[in-house]
Order: C-alpha cells, then sequence, then structure tokens
C-alpha cells in the first residue's frame, strides 16, 4: 500500500525565514508562523487556517538554471550558488558554462576547475573542485534554495504545493 504524504510543518518550516506565499483557498498571503501543536499556519493578515487548507508556492526544481527576479534584480540560480560555493563574494561578471541532460544539470565555472552539479533523480547538489574532488555543498549554499523558495521536498509534483510559474 502506498503511503499518501501530508504537508506538515517540517515542510514549511525552512522557508519561513524567507517570506513564505502561499494559497489559503482562494487568497495569497505572506505567513507569519506555524503552530505545531494544532496545525494550523498563521498568515500576517488573518486568522490561523489549518494546514490542510494551505498550499505553499514554491518553485520546481527545473528553474535552478533559468533567470528569476529576486528581490528586485533577475538572477540565475544556479549561478548564485555557485559563486557561494567558490568564495566569490563581489558581483564581477564571471565565465561559465551550463550544461544539461537528462540526468544532471552541470555548471563550470571557466577557466578554473571547479563545477557544481545538481543530480535530477536523485535530487542532491554536489560541488567538484579539482584539489579537492566531489563533496557536498556548503549549508549556505543550500539554504539558498529555501531563500529562492525551491521545492526541496518534491511538494509540487504530490499536488502539496502551487508551482510559482503557473500563476504569472
Amino acid at each position: 500500500m502506498k503511503k499518501i504524504m501530508k504537508l506538515g510543518m517540517k515542510h514549511l518550516a525552512p522557508y519561513l525565514p524567507y517570506v513564505l506565499k502561499g494559497k489559503f483557498i482562494l487568497d495569497i498571503d505572506l505567513v507569519s508562523g506555524l503552530n505545531n501543536e494544532y496545525d494550523l499556519v498563521e498568515p500576517q493578515n488573518g486568522n490561523a487556517v489549518e494546514l490542510k487548507d494551505f498550499a505553499p508556492i514554491l518553485r520546481p526544481l527545473s528553474d535552478l538554471n533559468k533567470e528569476i527576479s529576486f528581490n528586485g534584480k533577475k538572477i540565475i540560480p544556479f549561478i548564485e550558488m555557485a559563486k557561494i560555493e567558490c568564495g566569490d563574494t563581489d558581483d564581477a561578471e564571471i565565465s561559465y558554462e551550463i550544461e544539461e541532460d537528462d540526468y544532471t544539470l552541470f555548471l563550470e565555472y571557466l577557466p578554473s576547475w571547479f563545477s557544481l552539479n545538481y543530480y535530477k533523480n536523485s535530487k542532491k547538489l554536489a560541488r567538484w573542485d579539482d584539489g579537492e574532488g566531489i563533496e557536498p555543498c556548503s549549508n549556505e549554499t543550500l539554504m539558498k534554495l529555501y531563500e529562492y523558495h525551491f521545492d526541496m521536498f518534491g511538494l509540487i509534483e504530490k499536488g502539496l504545493a502551487i508551482d510559482i510559474n503557473t500563476l504569472k
């Protein structure tokens, strides 16, 4: 028997520091808090609603290499994350190459020997550095996924979240 996944507090909590938007039946509101004891979502401008009546608005991971609007700026999330992994703190223009196939999204910084890889089937990120080999990404990079509101739990495909691209 296949277990049906339900939206839980553990799915929403990582997004709260980054102004989570969601749909409450007909309206879009900002979430200000969660009540874990009673499974309630507390919108900023209204009464708490049951978690079953809420759907967060998230980005699919397929948007990693697409230009998005974030804090009034146009960015490509995968490039911003690669900058963190490389320790590139300024906004200098970088040379990069993004390749994609059925299994991997791959960003290579040019001319260095660094790459950031997103493995589609396992939904994992890893970095590769000529001197260090393959390693997991830093926590700072992974937190960017929540800040950019990427669906890290597969909620969109399970019908528990709304794809931001369907709202435009």
